[in-house]
């Protein structure tokens, strides 16, 4: 999915609110290899985070929210005490 001008970026909202307001993952760059970066805010220190990219979209039921992308790539990292992936 593309977002407005063709940036393959874009917010679908639909975050839900944690201790530190709602979660969100910014990304930069075009998809390529070694070509974007994502950088995620307002997420709790020291806890376990996982990263889903997809070529599609699902939609599932998931802890209270929707998971939106086909799992085709996962990531597991625990943030650090900033809220920062490790």
């Amino acid at each position: 999915m593309r977002g407005l001008g063709g940036d393959p970026w874009c917010n679908l909202g639909g975050s839900l609110a944690g201790s530190r307001g709602e979660p969100y993952l910014a990304g930069n760059g075009p998809l390529i290899a070694g070509g974007f970066s994502v950088d995620l805010y307002r997420v709790p220190a020291n806890v376990p985070t996982v990263f889903v990219f997809g070529f599609g979209r699902v939609n599932l039921p998931l802890l209270g929210g929707t998971l939106v992308p086909s799992v085709d790539v996962a990531l597991l990292a625990v943030t650090n005490a900033a809220g920062k992936p490790r």
